[in-house]
């Protein structure tokens, strides 16, 4: 997505999201999020009332906003059960090429899936008011997965 054409909270959360996986969300400042993009602070206060907003918002997006789109590609599968198995367990490849395309111009050279995992597990551990947003998203993971059965 063109930065021109992106909203101003969209790019919030891009941004928060592209410095977090470089530098893990803990370590990323407002000043940081308003610097790289390029918008003030008060317009990022307009749009959050605080940080712990801004990551609520980059969980919905990046990480269990994931999840429709994949449940929906594993549906669209015309092939054996077992094949939607191997898809499910590849996936994490697809999520990724999903997600940089997503970033558009704003896609940093070295987005890896460790980088995604690595941040991922640190939001589960070190902000545990996130943790019932990643029980309900593997929930309904499971639900789904007991669905294809």
């Amino acid at each position: 997505m063109n930065n021109m054409v992106m909203n101003k909270r969209d790019r919030i959360i891009e941004v928060a999201f592209l410095l977090s996986l470089k530098n893990g969300f803990d370590k990323v400042s407002i000043k940081q999020i308003q610097e790289e993009s390029k918008l003030s602070t008060g317009l990022i206060y307009h749009y959050f009332k605080n940080k712990d907003e801004i990551l609520v918002a980059m969980f919905d997006k990046y990480i269990s906003g994931q999840v429709p789109l994949f449940k929906e590609n594993v549906r669209n599968l015309n092939c054996s059960f077992i094949e939607k198995l191997n898809y499910i367990f590849t996936h994490r490849a697809g999520v990724f090429s999903h997600i940089e395309n997503s970033l558009g111009d704003s896609i940093i050279d070295e987005f890896k899936y460790e980088d995604y995992f690595t941040l991922s597990m640190n939001i589960y551990h070190e902000y545990p008011e996130i943790r019932p947003l990643f029980i309900e998203m593997h929930n309904d993971l499971n639900d789904f997965y007991y669905e294809l059965l």
